[in-house]
């Protein structure tokens, strides 16, 4: 054998020796890191008072990254007994439902009338007050369907008057909300009208007032029915109108769709240039017939200003529901009455005003006597 062969094998040898001391050495200092961290388990009263510096110590020999904010002892065990990082737990429904301490229900109490629809929505807490996402609900009634219908989504149509109890749940939280229905349909109310109505009702289901008001509105649901009428000219604006001749001849005042006049179509409605006004409908309800249909149409006008003079007012002609938005069959104003005479302005239901002319005193109250 050559010296060159015996030298390569003799080379060889020694790196295979380095090789497998070097494993045994490894393998050795992972058995006393062990043994070690064991013993610490075994014989220290509290396994905090060493845990720092152990930690400290493995984490720098074998290159480990150790939270302390977790104990040490469960991290190794996961680490020797799992192959792989257990995957992240989600939340079912069921969970979400067991944590629920609390539901708040909106509105908490309604009073209400017959064929009206109201949305209930509810919130769910814990016991930290903090909102549970992704809770479904159970939405019941009190009288198994018989003054009111409610869905799973919380839609509520009340179906005949009385008072009623509508309950939501969610695991072992309840909440309860009172609901008053009254006889015959929703009358056209003012703000406080609406309040004082609402105010009749608690949260616990007591009425104020309840008879006599349920004798009226019984009253008023049988002549509606006996004799149906549409109000055409009541409402929250009777009265707080201020009309003027500039409303209906000066350019900068037009509103809806006003006859010989500039206007622009755009994608949404139209744009009259001269008063810088936007127009737009928006259809409610459209109930087909034969030969005379029923429509009902929301319209809005963004001019809610009025010039007068060297002055402006703002929603001038009171607007209804709200300022820019007319909803109803159109009315008709008077204004400028004096000495036995006065003027009479047109509102359509889409805002236009049109000038009707100048009447007296006993026209108008055959007018008014003819409209309501």
């Amino acid at each position: 054998m050559s010296p060159s062969k015996v030298s390569l094998r003799s080379h060889s040898l020694g790196c295979a020796r380095t090789v497998s001391f070097s494993f045994f050495h490894r393998g050795l200092r992972r058995k006393l890191l062990c043994f070690a961290i064991i013993l610490n388990l075994l014989v220290w009263p509290a396994p905090g008072l060493a845990s720092q510096h152990i930690l400290s110590f493995v984490s720098r020999s074998l290159d480990l990254r150790v939270g302390f904010n977790s104990s040490y002892e469960a991290y190794f065990l996961s680490s020797l007994f799992s192959r792989s990082a257990s995957a992240p737990q989600h939340e079912t429904m069921a969970d979400r439902a067991l944590a629920v301490a609390r539901i708040r229900l909106n509105p908490i109490k309604f009073v209400g009338y017959v064929d009206e629809t109201v949305n209930f929505t509810a919130l769910a807490t814990d016991y930290l007050d903090r909102t549970i996402q992704g809770v479904k609900f159970t939405w019941e009634e009190s009288d198994n369907g018989d003054k009111l219908k409610i869905d799973e989504a919380g839609r509520a149509t009340f179906l005949h008057p009385g008072l009623a109890r509508i309950t939501c749940r969610a695991g072992s939280a309840v909440a309860t909300a009172a609901v008053l229905i009254k006889p015959g349909h929703r009358p056209m109310q003012t703000d406080a009208e609406w309040r004082a109505d609402q105010a009749s009702l608690s949260t616990t289901g007591n009425t104020t007032g309840g008879s006599t008001q349920q004798g009226q509105s019984f009253f008023s649901s049988l002549l509606d029915k006996l004799a149906p009428t549409a109000q055409a000219q009541s409402g929250p604006y009777w009265g707080n109108d201020f009309a003027y001749d500039q409303l209906w001849s000066e350019p900068r005042n037009l509103v809806g769709s006003p006859r010989n006049r500039a206007i622009e179509p755009t994608a949404l409605g139209t744009v009259q240039p001269e008063s810088s006004n936007f127009d737009l409908a928006i259809p409610l309800v459209g109930l087909g017939g034969r030969g005379l249909a029923a429509n009902l149409t929301l319209y809005y006008n963004s001019r809610v200003w009025g010039r007068h003079g060297n002055a402006v007012t703002f929603d001038p002609v009171a607007s209804w529901p709200t300022p820019g938005f007319s909803l109803g069959f159109g009315r008709i104003v008077p204004y400028e009455l004096n000495w036995g005479a006065g003027k009479l302005l047109l509102i359509e239901p889409d805002g236009t005003r049109r000038y009707l002319g100048s009447v007296t005193v006993r026209a108008l109250a055959r007018q008014a006597t003819a409209v309501t």
